[in-house]
């Protein structure tokens, strides 16, 4: 369980930045086009992010601690 804290500390970290990175736009009475242009670019790093975090996280449970070291 201990190798898990790492990656969801730092998965936790990021996204609330992210979300906080954009949130100021959406606070403001700015248009819907602004905000829609601003929300997709958000929207598609956090499902990235996520579905990479998924992905390291079975890795983890498969055993691949350190994957510096196939290289």
């Amino acid at each position: 369980m201990k190798k898990f804290i790492a990656p969801i500390i730092i998965f936790i970290v990021i996204i609330i930045y992210v979300i906080l990175f954009f949130l100021p736009v959406f606070a403001q009475n700015a248009s819907t086009g602004l905000k829609l242009v601003v929300a997709i670019p958000g929207l598609i790093f956090i499902i990235a992010f996520t579905a990479v975090f998924i992905q390291r996280l079975k890795e983890i449970k498969r055993g691949e601690d350190d994957d510096f070291s196939k290289y």
